[in-house]
């Protein structure tokens, strides 16, 4: 029994090496980050579409940026993934979620990105335009943001308050959302950040 326990991390060394980890079993990652953690500093691609970095507020020739960079109060993230069918069936509910910042008068204030885990800029951009998603979303090829949080389901939604070049939870929803999801989603978010609407 030993003998076969010490070729565990061989295997899956192995395993690593030949799918790139991006699949490895959730069971073997640790737990997510909570309220009050910060929210992994991972390099992401930045927006080739000039509207999607006004929007992010991202520095003009800027090719890579992290959460914090964003230019808002708060930042929610949707972590999907292009193939999962939980994230394109809560594609309806995460546009709504972009509504109501506007409808609240925050979203000069919060922004909104997703974050396609294991998924290329091809596979990123075919699900926005497939799902017509109302906010940027950027690719992580190499699942970097999966691994960083952990064992995390998609769709994941984090709402995290840019303070001090951190970004600093204060909420998160795991699953599909539906709409009552979404409002009490933003309610606590925007409570917890002291950010009020007008």
């Amino acid at each position: 029994m030993t003998r076969v326990l010490a070729k565990w991390p061989a295997a899956i060394g192995l395993a690593c090496g030949l799918l790139g980890c991006s699949h490895l079993p959730t069971w073997f990652l640790k737990a997510p980050p909570n309220r009050g953690d910060t929210f992994p500093s991972v390099v992401l691609e930045a927006p080739s579409d000039p509207s999607a970095r006004t929007y992010l507020g991202l520095k003009p020739g800027a090719t890579t940026f992290a959460v914090q960079d964003i230019r808002a109060d708060m930042v929610i993230i949707e972590v999907l993934d292009m193939y999962c069918r939980f994230c394109q069936q809560g594609a309806p509910a995460a546009n709504e979620l972009r509504k109501m910042l506007e409808s609240r008068g925050v979203a000069d204030r919060v922004k909104m990105i997703g974050i396609a885990i294991g998924n290329s800029r091809f596979e990123a951009a075919l699900f926005a335009d497939r799902f017509r998603v109302r906010f940027p979303v950027v690719p992580d090829p190499d699942s970097t943001v999966r691994h960083a949080l952990g064992r995390v389901g998609t769709p994941a939604f984090y709402a995290v308050r840019i303070t001090d070049g951190n970004a600093v939870i204060v909420a998160r929803h795991n699953g599909l959302p539906k709409h009552d999801d979404t409002a009490r989603f933003l309610d606590r978010a925007l409570s917890r950040a002291g950010l009020r609407t007008p």
